[in-house]
């Protein structure tokens, strides 16, 4: 029970640092009021007020940073909650599984906002535990990779069985050109990549975040002199998983399986979008500095 109730207050925390707002039941318009920039008072009434459910609040995690994966342990966490408090009925394989998901997603969190320190959280007397159950995810992510690269060189092997060298990268050419389907719901691109499995060109997804801020960028002519500038919203690539055409494999980042293979797990700067000009005089009027 804990452990549920540990991973719903830092969820709560988490979404209030995007936007308290955030935390009203989107059907109480009372509650959203109360948590709005108009409650100049910080005053709340306990007893109109809603808070959205856990699941709409992990939603709008992910919407704000997609590359944050947390359903899956959520809900992993939430059912051994839950068969605690209503049931008493708890495997021992099953809260130990949910304990590596709570240290994972406490541990994700964290990396999202710089300013909170992970120790603070835990504890000096839980750091010792936690450290061990990291050590758990991380072998079991291990393993995890291990066996897919295992069954991508496997699938290469039978592909390309009795072929000629010329035959073989014939085939496995025409694989490589194949078209990787990506299922993400969010503005994503793609790169080529090589495949740690079978060192062919995969394909490495990045969900595209756009930074809200404005910025210039100079354009110089050939002779290095002063042209004009370029307004341009900056836009970074979240990488979020990687497949290969030709071996199959698989490794997806929210689960941890791109780590091994840095730098594929690293953000990276992908190109600027144009600014829309029409915004770039734009001035605050009074209903907005009053937040209406």
């Amino acid at each position: 029970m804990a452990l549920g109730a540990a991973v719903e207050y830092l969820i709560a925390s988490f979404v209030a640092h995007i936007d308290p707002v955030l935390l009203a039941d989107r059907n109480s318009p009372l509650s959203m009021v109360a948590l709005s920039r108009h409650n100049k008072s910080g005053r709340l009434d306990l007893r109109a007020h809603r808070t959205a459910k856990l699941t709409d609040q992990v939603r709008y995690i992910s919407l704000a940073f997609p590359t944050l994966n947390l359903a899956a342990r959520v809900d992993s966490v939430m059912e051994v909650r839950n068969a605690a408090a209503h049931a008493a009925l708890t495997g021992r394989s099953a809260a130990a599984e949910a304990a590596v998901a709570c240290v994972s997603i406490v541990g994700d969190l964290h990396v999202h906002q710089i300013e909170w320190e992970e120790e603070d959280f835990w504890g000096e007397e839980l750091q010792p535990l936690v450290r061990e159950l990291r050590d758990v995810r991380s072998t079991e992510v291990s393993r995890r990779v291990a066996t897919k690269l295992a069954a991508a060189r496997d699938t290469v092997s039978v592909l390309s069985a009795g072929l000629s060298d010329t035959d073989r990268e014939r085939a496995l050419s025409i694989l490589e050109g194949r078209p990787v389907p990506v299922r993400l719901p969010h503005d994503w691109q793609q790169t080529p990549w090589k495949c740690p499995a079978c060192e062919r060109m995969g394909k490495l997804t990045y969900i595209r975040e756009r930074a809200e801020e404005i910025t210039t960028e100079s354009i110089y002519d050939h002779n290095g002199q002063f042209d004009s500038e370029w307004f341009v919203h900056e836009v970074y690539g979240l990488p979020a998983e990687f497949r290969c055409s030709v071996c199959g494999l698989f490794l997806d980042e929210a689960s941890g399986e791109m780590e091994p293979f840095a730098p594929m797990n690293r953000q990276v700067e992908l190109q600027p979008e144009p600014a829309d000009e029409s915004v770039l005089d734009w001035e605050p009027d009074e209903d907005w500095l009053r937040g209406r």
